[in-house]
């Protein structure tokens, strides 16, 4: 599970976070059961549901926290956050790339800077208690070209029970995913793999679909790479078509070594997944938008994900 990418950590919860009347994502400062505040030089961020887990296999924990994905937005913009630090006790963590804090905001991945801040873990509770802590420091985006500083942060997370990626049992639980694409002229990359983190869970009240997978950031990858969907409108049933587009109610983002794209096609549902422990499959293509600048990037020429079901 290290360093899952932040477009996952951000929809992987979207759905139990969305909210109809949310408009802003600062509308609430107050920190919650499970929730952060991040103030800043350039602006202030309310993150509404944070989940943490002890990962056995690299010995470290991992927080994500997202505030709310607009569905059927035509500028549809995701706020996340990932902390990660090693252990599984209080303690003081300076900024460095075992102790990091990511942040997703204006449609940039912001990292913390080594050495410039940061992270201070207050509370470790048992599981199904609270993690909580604070950091502050400064941060850079992932092209470089913008900064910001954090000067507080407060933040509050469930605790999952630990990850252990050696544990057999967990075999059946992996995701899949296989792709070939173009991005911003380079050759055609051709990924496939059958060992993945992923996860989706669907809502029959509002018929909404939530679908993450992403690779690892282990040292064996050349790169990572992610893809994040979360549909509107969509049935119980398979074989099913799904358009990615900015009034459909449906959007799907790629997330390619740190760098997230805006996917504009189609894809069906092959396979609806019914029950908890079922996989969804779906396939599909479409074409690569910059999220900061609305300029095609590339194409995705075909994919297919199955990811399981957890809700």
């Amino acid at each position: 599970m290290k360093y899952l990418s932040i477009i996952l950590l951000a929809l992987a919860m979207a759905l139990a976070s969305c909210s109809k009347n949310s408009t802003n994502p600062t509308d609430n400062n107050n920190i919650g059961g499970n929730s952060a505040v991040v103030k800043s030089d350039k602006g202030d961020l309310t993150f509404k549901l944070g989940f943490g887990a002890y990962d056995i296999k690299f010995g470290n924990t991992e927080i994500g926290f997202t505030s709310y994905v607009p569905i059927g937005n035509q500028n549809p913009t995701a706020f996340a956050m990932a902390i990660t630090f090693q252990g599984n006790s209080t303690g003081s963590f300076d900024f460095n790339p075992n102790n990091d804090v990511l942040i997703l905001k204006d449609n940039l991945l912001f990292g913390a800077l080594p050495g410039k801040g940061k992270i201070n873990i207050t509370k470790y509770g048992a599981v199904g208690q609270t993690i909580e802590g604070t950091f502050s420091g400064q941060f850079i985006s992932s092209d470089g070209l913008e900064t910001f500083t954090v000067t507080s942060a407060s933040f509050k997370a469930i605790r999952l029970p630990d990850e252990d990626d050696n544990d057999p049992d967990d075999d059946l639980n992996y995701s899949y995913m296989e792709i070939q694409m173009t991005i911003n002229g380079v050759a055609s990359i051709t990924f496939s793999d059958d060992r993945l983190e992923g996860a989706a869970a669907y809502d029959q009240q509002s018929g909404t679909l939530t679908m993450v997978i992403s690779n690892d950031e282990d040292e064996e990858e050349m790169y990572r790479i992610g893809i994040s969907i979360v549909a509107t409108g969509i049935q119980n049933q398979s074989n099913q078509t799904v358009n990615f587009n900015e009034s459909s109610g449906a959007i799907m983002y790629l997330e390619h070594n740190g760098t997230v794209f805006n996917c504009i096609g189609t894809a069906v549902i092959q396979n609806f997944a019914q029950s908890a422990g079922t996989k969804f499959e779906v396939t599909g293509s479409c074409e690569l938008f910059s999220t900061t600048t609305g300029e095609k990037a590339g194409d995705i020429q075909n994919f297919k994900i199955r990811v399981i079901r957890i809700s």
